[in-house]
């Protein structure tokens, strides 16, 4: 806050890793959603703990995340993966050359036979 940024997301202790990514991609896919800061940080803890079984419903997993300052939603958009789309797109090109390459062969030897 002391730098300017107007909202911040902290943790009052240390915290498990595997608990924080988890807490943290689902707060970040609220916001993506259209959630306020606030709104989107509780509906994570509270999915996290309906996921969990065992000790990692216990609050020392899950509390120690609080939002400071301004609560308003943010723009996130969420990543487009791409991956699948790139490689469909490459198979069809290298077809099409293959296809304009074996086309043009057979002129060749067409043309070298008559």
């Amino acid at each position: 806050m002391y730098a300017g940024v107007p909202s911040l997301v902290v943790s009052l202790w240390q915290v498990d890793d595997q608990a924080t990514s988890s807490i943290m991609k689902s707060f970040y896919m609220n916001l993506a959603d259209g959630m306020n800061k606030s709104s989107a940080l509780s509906h994570a803890k509270r999915s996290f703990v309906k996921k969990q079984k065992g000790k990692l419903t216990h609050p020392i997993y899950w509390a120690p995340f609080i939002q400071i300052g301004d609560r308003t939603p943010t723009i996130i958009t969420r990543k487009l993966n791409l991956t699948p789309w790139l490689i469909v797109v490459c198979i069809l090109t290298i077809a099409i050359i293959g296809l304009i390459y074996l086309k043009g062969k057979r002129k060749t030897l067409r043309s070298k036979k008559g």
